[in-house]
């Protein structure tokens, strides 16, 4: 998938092997409170955030690669360029390797490392 606001939107569903790139607002979003996984994806240049796990969802994130550039026309902190974003009462539970990049949870959400 190339360009367009997001890539996938999953609700309560898995993203494995997928490509997104050139998306303006996130690549991939795991929420509505999904118990889902995001596995061997590759995000390549989205703007603001790579990978959202949000509201309240539960996400194994593993063997993700992401590069991702700030939103810079944008007033908001959470767009500032995270390859991974938790938040809104998420939690992400990141397995293995660790996409390089920052990190970051808002609004109440978490990371695991395992």
């Amino acid at each position: 998938m190339t360009g367009g606001a997001e890539g996938i939107v999953t609700h309560y569903a898995s993203a494995s092997r997928d490509r997104v790139s050139g998306t303006s607002l996130r690549g991939i979003t795991l929420t509505e409170m999904s118990m889902g996984m995001a596995e061997r994806n590759a995000v390549d240049g989205a703007t603001g955030i790579g990978i959202l796990c949000g509201d309240h969802s539960l996400c194994e994130l593993a063997g993700n690669r992401v590069s991702v550039r700030p939103d810079r026309a944008s007033q908001d902190p959470t767009r500032m360029g995270y390859a991974i974003v938790s938040q809104f009462g998420a939690e992400a539970e990141l397995h293995g390797k660790h996409v390089s990049g920052r990190i970051a949870a808002f609004l109440g959400g978490t990371f695991v490392r395992r």
